[in-house]
């Protein structure tokens, strides 16, 4: 058998399946772009990422749920949008830095984590630049308002923790309870096996009775252990980043991050 023609042979096999892999990454940048172009209205202006923290812009957290509810994909993936224009970019992880882009067809050397800081990033000198005044405001409005929601944890947190002392005087034991999610005051509950506290109800009943915006709040992650509250996170929902907290935390997080940290299952609290 000749030598060459073999090495010739498969020579030409790698070169397909390289040719191959690259159509591959192309076709699902594409895919994501003819999505995204059905699913994100032509007036928003901002990023949206397959992570909740690769995402700004008012409503970018609306299109992240609805993109990957339909995208089946193991890569990661930003949407650069403005105004209907749109630039997708796609990696194997976030530091990786061998990005595709569509439409351009093309690569950048740059991870798609650097990539988004950039333009975040880019996105605000402009703000700035262009209205020093409007971004101060915009800035104490922001100051404000996770001073107001930090000021609203605390106040749920007092309430859950009188709650559950008042649960454990009346005989109903409280020693499992794990998490405490409530959406717009529909409470529900879960033990640390993962399963449904079955006086989930009560909780939010009687939480609404020492603090009576609880209701009023859109998203609620309080964690427990034995029988005490140790901290509350509020959201706009279970995809959003965190607006306000009790013990206070500035850092920038998610509900997915503190889920991870206080060793719950976030897709289950998702459902």
């Amino acid at each position: 058998m000749d030598i060459r023609k073999l090495t010739a042979a498969a020579l030409a096999m790698s070169v397909f399946i390289a040719s191959c892999d690259e159509k591959e990454e192309k076709t699902n940048a594409k895919k994501i772009y003819k999505l995204a172009e059905d699913t994100i209205s032509d007036d928003f202006s901002g990023i949206v990422g397959s992570s909740v923290k690769y995402s700004c812009g008012e409503n970018s957290g609306k299109y992240r749920r609805k993109l990957t509810e339909k995208l089946n994909t193991d890569e990661e993936w930003l949407i650069v949008a403005e105004n209907g224009n749109l630039t997708v970019y796609t990696a194997e992880d976030w530091e990786s830095e061998d990005t595709k882009c569509y439409p351009k067809d093309n690569s950048i050397n740059s991870s798609l984590k650097k990539h988004y800081n950039d333009i975040e990033k880019n996105y605000i000198d402009e703000k700035e630049n262009s209205n020093t005044l409007m971004g101060s405001m915009i800035d104490y409005v922001d100051k404000s308002k996770q001073l107001r929601q930090n000021t609203n944890a605390k106040c749920i947190f007092n309430a859950l923790n009188c709650v559950i002392v008042e649960l454990d005087c009346e005989g109903k034991d409280i020693s499992d309870i794990k998490v405490i999610i409530s959406i717009q005051g529909k409470t529900m509950c879960y033990e640390n096996d993962m399963s449904i506290y079955e006086f989930s109800e009560d909780i939010g009943i009687q939480t609404k009775v020492f603090y009576t915006d609880f209701l009023l709040e859109p998203y609620v992650i309080a964690f427990v252990d034995k029988g005490v509250v140790k901290s509350v996170y509020l959201a706009d929902d279970a995809d959003s980043k965190i607006s306000g907290s009790y013990p206070i935390r500035n850092e920038n997080i998610t509900v997915e991050d503190v889920c991870i940290e206080n060793d719950v299952d976030y897709n289950l609290i998702k459902q």
